[in-house]
């Protein structure tokens, strides 16, 4: 809440007393579970589908960046992210593996990432696993923003627009966050 904040600050007071209660929507149960269905797969279908079309979408991005510098996303993208390992107390010589790993978990997806780290887990010191195992958590990728976007749209159709506007800075939030944390488990681990 704390990073929500700092990003979009509330202009006004909330109102915080209780709406009247919404009119019944459905005449009986087997209407709310018929129909509860219907829209649960609505926003299911909504989901993989946004998910699908965000990860296509990296995958076009991976492979248009290839022919024009020679490298790929996640090598551009590890290369930049070297300095945030350093800056949460890994060791230079760890940096530039936990900074590819980074950028797997940003581009592709955590759970790449967390394969990738067991992969190389053995060859890193104890404290910078424990910092790179916390790092990976979160849902700050291409991917996650796909199925916000696709449940949120489904779920509630007429703030479209609020919601595309404000799903990007909405991971952005999660990804300083997760920052957050990060940087506390590099002060409170010992090595």
């Amino acid at each position: 809440m704390l990073v929500t904040r700092l990003m979009l600050p509330v202009e006004t007071a909330v109102d915080r007393r209780p709406e009247a209660a919404p009119p019944q929507p459905y005449a009986s149960s087997m209407e709310a579970v018929a129909c509860g269905t219907a829209e649960g797969l609505a926003i299911m279908l909504c989901m993989i589908a946004s998910l699908i079309v965000f990860v296509a979408l990296v995958a076009l991005a991976k492979e248009a960046i290839v022919p024009l510098t020679g490298n790929g996303l996640l090598q551009w993208a590890g290369l930049a992210m070297r300095p945030m390992p350093f800056s949460l107390g890994i060791p230079c010589a760890e940096c530039a593996e936990v900074g590819r790993i980074f950028a797997i978990k940003t581009i592709v997806n955590k759970f790449i990432a967390y394969l990738d780290f067991a992969r190389i887990s053995e060859a890193m010191s104890e404290r910078s696993s424990i910092i790179l195992a916390y790092a990976l958590c979160g849902l700050t990728n291409p991917g996650s923003l796909g199925i916000m976007l696709g449940g949120l749209i489904a779920l509630v159709p007429d703030l479209r627009e609020d919601i595309a506007r404000l799903c990007v800075p909405a991971v952005v939030a999660g990804r300083m966050a997760c920052l957050l944390t990060r940087a506390a488990v590099g002060v409170l681990t010992q090595g």
